[in-house]
């Protein structure tokens, strides 16, 4: 049922990389795998020049990255280079495709014989990807860096709701079954 350009081998985490002032970046982790324990922003650090190369590369290594700002600083660049980039836009675009697909299915399940009755999923709206403004209590300087993740949040409790009626009918589970499908991601 997914299907789309998402990344068939995408990283359960992402790292937002937003500019905290100066040559400092911020990182926030969001989880999109729904069975992960604890809460979805696992973690966040301040990085800058000097040891913060090697910090940096070692709170990136296996994430996907959503790059905030179009330039980061030179000592960070290396780090960054190889990295799968989270497409947001795309992202979006493919998620409310599969929930359009969704839509379809269960329009054509209800019109087979005897399935009149049948009751559709109730899919929640996915948000459109920005940072969610709120009071920051923390390091001012994470602030762009926490409102994405936090908007990356939304989107993940989004598809998790979207997954779970996939999952509660047989008739839309397809080849995943009732696994649960992390938020699937559109990566260049």
């Amino acid at each position: 049922m997914i299907g789309g350009a998402f990344a068939a081998d995408a990283p359960a985490t992402v790292a937002v990389v937003a500019d905290a002032g100066g040559e400092a970046l911020a990182v926030w982790h969001v989880e999109l795998a729904p069975a992960a324990s604890g809460d979805r922003l696992s973690g966040a650090w301040l990085t800058g020049p000097g040891d913060g190369a090697a910090e940096l590369a070692r709170v990136l290594a296996g994430c996907a990255v959503l790059q905030v700002d179009a330039v980061v600083p030179d000592w960070a660049a290396p780090a960054l280079a190889d990295l799968p980039r989270m497409d947001p836009a795309a992202t979006v675009a493919e998620l409310r495709a599969v929930v359009g697909r969704i839509r379809d299915r269960a329009a054509a399940e209800r019109a087979r014989p005897g399935r009149g009755t049948l009751t559709a999923p109730r899919l929640p709206e996915l948000p459109d990807p920005a940072p969610i403004d709120f009071p920051h209590v923390g390091e001012p300087a994470a602030a762009a860096a926490l409102g994405w993740a936090r908007g990356l949040e939304a989107l993940a409790e989004a598809w998790a709701e979207v997954d779970s009626q996939r999952r509660r009918r047989d008739w839309l589970r397809g080849p995943r079954g009732t696994d649960p499908v992390p938020l699937p991601l559109v990566l260049h």
